[in-house]
């Protein structure tokens, strides 16, 4: 089964935590992945990472956030 990590930071992570979840395909109810379940402190990590871009972005114009 294929399993879908965290991207942030611009690279992949794996939580320390290895515990997943199942995603499915609403038409079939098929199970086509999972993904990782991020922990406390993986979630906080992600959040510091991404603080300065979203500072970023946010000066951007409307038109050159869509590029």
């Amino acid at each position: 089964m294929k399993t879908l990590s965290h991207y942030f930071g611009g690279r992949y992570v794996t939580g320390r935590h290895q515990r997943h979840a199942p995603v499915y395909n609403p038409a079939t109810g098929e199970q086509i992945v999972q993904v990782v379940l991020a922990s406390a402190d993986g979630t906080r990590d992600a959040v510091r990472r991404a603080q300065p871009g979203a500072c970023a972005l946010f000066v951007l114009p409307a038109g050159a956030k869509t590029q």
